[in-house]
């Protein structure tokens, strides 16, 4: 259609008009549900972004019970075949998908914080290992360098002298 430059508008150049806008036009697409913020607990442990301290999940989230430390390497020959593990955990694992992962029907994929989009964690439904060289099937780690790990204001301080936090 050619619409016709006037100083008045005519119902042709209208219907025209119309008509252009009509067949260009697209349709917003609607926004992601917004993730309902957690608000901070004084009594259970919670994980915070490391970058904007948005609280990400709790203690009830984790996988239970916990996968058990393995008692095998699988990387023998990168550590010259003496060392058994790393002992020590350095991920968690979740459970279950939380409202602020979104879709994470992908076979893998990586999990930003809602707030500043920071890389916390990824997703594999195949499995993961963990640093102790323990499997875990299905994976949805968060490795303990990305989040931090709030406590709960009742935490010991020393466990030597017993004191805590009033």
């Amino acid at each position: 259609a050619v619409v016709k430059k006037t100083s008045e508008p005519t119902d042709e150049n209208i219907a025209a008009a119309a008509s252009l806008k009509s067949s260009t036009s697209t349709t917003p697409t609607p926004a992601p549900p917004a993730a309902a913020a957690i608000a901070r607990d004084p009594n259970t442990v919670q994980y915070a972004c490391k970058r904007c301290r948005t609280i990400l999940f709790q203690q009830d989230d984790l996988e239970n019970p916990p996968h058990r430390i393995a008692c095998h390497d699988f990387n023998k020959r990168r550590y010259g075949g003496t060392k058994k593990g790393n002992q020590v955990c350095d991920s968690v694992f979740l459970a279950q998908e939380l409202d602020w992962m979104g879709d994470i029907s992908a076979f893998e994929g990586k999990l930003n914080c809602p707030k500043c989009s920071c890389k916390v964690g990824h997703w594999k439904w195949a499995g993961s290992q963990c640093s102790c060289g323990t499997w875990v099937t299905p994976a949805i780690q968060v490795p303990l360098g990305r989040v931090d790990v709030m406590k709960p204001s009742s935490f010991c301080l020393d466990d030597v002298c017993g004191t805590t936090i009033a």
